[in-house]
């Protein structure tokens, strides 16, 4: 969590989205990691929103040993700001059909946050994700409702940004083909373009990173 702030204050960036954040978790020692970090940003990032995508009271992963369970999690994603937020809407998407009934019942909520932001004489619409990562048709639906939301939105700066569980760069292109189809359906509906340059960087695993599937979309004149 250090690392992550003293990264935070380095960047010094005006909003700031996080995915799978620890609101009171036995597995990261029941810290709330959005208030550790939001106190020690309070200065430069004064405003947040959040949203709990994970909520039970027991959590059977991994399967074995026991002594390894998750147990209890409160978890979710949230915005840290340094301009006012004047609203919040979360939709919730339905959990893949494809899972046992049962484990959906410890599945957490993939879910599409959006605040607006009040960046001086305009607002910012911004919309925080976390996208399914095991179900193919789940997570492609769920990238065109995002989508579909952002390009009806009519602010003017628009921004979605998350753990889109696609990839667009990636070692081996071939092996995530689909879900670089799932990025150029987003930009291609959304009208916003990838924030990516010319250089090449990648998000996972975080020990040893090869691909890329943390994005951050906006404006095309942006």
């Amino acid at each position: 969590l250090n690392e992550i702030v003293t990264t935070l204050k380095r960047i010094d960036a005006d909003i700031v989205a996080l995915q799978e954040v620890d609101f009171q978790s036995r597995r990261t020692f029941d810290v709330n990691q959005m208030e550790y970090i939001a106190k020690a940003l309070a200065f430069a990032l004064p405003y947040r929103a959040y949203v709990t995508t994970w909520n039970l009271r027991y959590v059977p992963f991994p399967y074995w040993p026991i002594k390894k369970h998750f147990g209890s999690i409160v978890s979710g994603q949230c915005v840290l700001s340094r301009y006012p937020i004047v609203d919040q809407t979360v939709h919730r998407f339905n959990k893949p059909t494809t899972n046992a009934f049962w484990y959906n019942w410890f599945y957490l909520d993939r879910v599409m946050q959006q605040v607006r932001i009040q960046m001086g004489d305009q607002i910012a619409t911004v919309w925080n994700v976390h996208l399914e990562a095991f179900d193919k048709q789940s997570r492609q639906e769920q990238a065109l409702f995002v989508a579909q939301t952002v390009h009806d939105d009519s602010s003017i700066i628009k921004i979605a940004l998350g753990d889109f569980n696609s990839s667009s760069f990636v070692i081996n292109p071939s092996r995530r083909q689909h879900e670089q189809e799932t990025v150029k359906l987003f930009t291609e509906k959304s009208g916003l373009k990838n924030a990516e340059n010319s250089d090449v960087f990648f998000t996972i695993p975080s020990w040893k990173p090869k691909e890329k599937i943390d994005h951050i979309f906006i404006p095309s004149d942006f």
